[in-house]
């Protein structure tokens, strides 16, 4: 795609999505949402529901406790144990599996077990967890994908922002009016680097207008004169600074457009984070949730 082209502009599907996940603070946000659904999959895959199934109409029978083992898992520093019983239904012994926080119970001791007469072999120990968590765990897991989030949706609102000028928008060139240190740094392999708060005029149709934009990289938008400036021509005031969106392809002096290896790159996460969530934290959700 020739950039200096008049809009509207072709860029292929990919390039796009390159554009509006790409950047550092969206690769911070989508690690959070990885390892938050992860967590919420791992250990919702080992909690019982939130939301039980209605066991009113469930039959209630005795049953005998077989074996008591400690698992690998604790809870608040207290051992989880797996019980084992069985439990008699219409002349047919069947196996109930239970979890018990603390001390476990003692074989051959009789327990209560509520029994789902369409489906005997669907049974719930009362007082037993049916899974060695509970799945409340999971609710205090969910800020890792409430604060990624936090980082993902407005940084992805401006890169679209960027890429919707890019298509449909017009370039033209704006002389540095005013440059501001701002209270933020980003370090990268251990050094500092400020972020500084840039305001570019331009003039279109006789009026002058003003873009902003902040940046690390002040050394993009300080070598030349005048820095390309993208912008609205319906809506001047809707603009960006070119160099300071970071996942703006480049542009060779013929104003063809090419995107880095890096920037392809910029879409694993996100492609992985979209995967374990559709794939693994949804189901494990709608489970929890009685759904």
């Amino acid at each position: 795609m020739n950039l200096y082209q008049k809009p509207p502009r072709s860029l292929p599907f990919i390039q796009q999505l390159c554009i509006i996940f790409g950047g550092i603070v969206q690769a911070i946000g989508w690690v959070f949402f990885c390892v938050g659904s992860l967590f919420i999959a791992v250990f919702g895959y080992t909690s019982e529901p939130i939301i039980k199934p209605n066991t009113k109409k469930w039959d209630i029978v005795q049953g005998v406790v077989r074996q008591t083992s400690a698992t690998s898992s604790s809870e608040n520093k207290r051992q989880i144990y797996k019980i084992t019983s069985n439990y008699l239904y219409k002349g047919i012994t069947y196996e109930n599996i239970s979890y018990k926080v603390g001390m476990p119970l003692s074989i051959g001791q009789n327990i209560s077990i509520k029994v789902n007469p369409n489906n005997p072999s669907e049974s719930e120990a009362e007082g037993l967890r049916t899974q060695p968590f509970s799945g409340i765990v999971v609710i205090f897991l969910s800020p890792f994908l409430i604060f990624s989030l936090f980082l993902i949706i407005p940084n992805a609102r401006k890169n679209l922002k960027a890429r919707n000028l890019l298509l449909f928008g017009e370039f033209t060139r704006g002389t540095l009016k005013e440059k501001r240190a701002t209270n933020t740094t980003i370090t990268i392999n251990n050094v500092r680097y400020p972020v500084y708060y840039y305001i570019f005029e331009f003039e279109y149709m006789g009026k002058k207008h003003e873009a902003h934009g902040k940046t690390h990289k002040g050394w993009l938008l300080e070598d030349e004169a005048k820095e390309k400036i993208l912008f609205n021509p319906v809506n001047p005031a809707e603009n960006v600074i070119y160099d300071a969106i970071p996942t703006m392809p480049k542009i060779d002096p013929q104003g063809n457009a090419t995107l880095t290896a890096q920037s392809y790159g910029n879409l694993i996460l996100p492609a992985i984070g979209i995967l374990l969530f559709v794939f693994f934290t949804i189901p494990i959700l709608m489970r929890l949730l009685g759904l």
